[in-house]
């Protein structure tokens, strides 16, 4: 038994074919190819978005940071979103941390309260801004909540528990 691919160009799905019967066995959607351009264009605009959000990042992290962080917490943002080359990576990462930490002042549960950064539920990839979220980026955000929420080191626990790479330097 041989298979192949062939694009349908009406539904812009590949197909797997059977070779001997000629018939689909498989239809899948056709990743989306970009040209560079279209990709820095992209990027441009979710990075202009990401920058319009600056103040909304710091006023809602105010609601939510430990006393005796706010202002550490405005230098978190201003600097994350300075760097010209990861405003998008960075905003992502602002956007998640915040989500959590809105999420466990509001008292959810820390399982609920992780949700927005599970990068290995893969029944629910978690994305921002069009972008999913790496490994890399779900640990900077758990680190951030560590130090700036009340409960960060009950996040951080629940995180280590079933995470490789552990964030470490957490008290309590």
């Amino acid at each position: 038994m041989s298979f192949y691919e062939r694009r349908d160009m009406l539904s812009d799905t590949i197909e797997v074919v059977d070779s001997e019967t000629n018939k689909v066995v498989d239809r899948f959607p056709h990743p989306i190819l970009y040209t560079t351009d279209q990709v820095k264009r992209e990027l441009a605009m979710v990075d202009e978005f990401v920058l319009s959000n600056r103040d909304n990042y710091k006023q809602r992290g105010l609601a939510v940071v430990k006393n005796g962080t706010a202002e550490v917490w405005s230098k978190l943002v201003d600097n994350s979103l300075n760097d010209k080359d990861r405003i998008h990576y960075n905003g992502a990462i602002i956007e998640a941390a915040l989500q959590c930490m809105e999420k466990l002042s509001a008292g959810e549960s820390v399982e609920e309260a992780y949700k927005p950064i599970d990068v290995q539920d893969e029944n629910n990839p978690v994305e921002y801004f069009g972008i999913e979220l790496t490994g890399i980026q779900n640990y900077s955000v758990t680190t951030i909540i560590g130090q700036y929420h009340e409960r960060g080191c009950e996040f951080v626990k629940y995180r280590n528990k079933f995470v490789n790479n552990p964030v470490r330097g957490m008290s309590k």
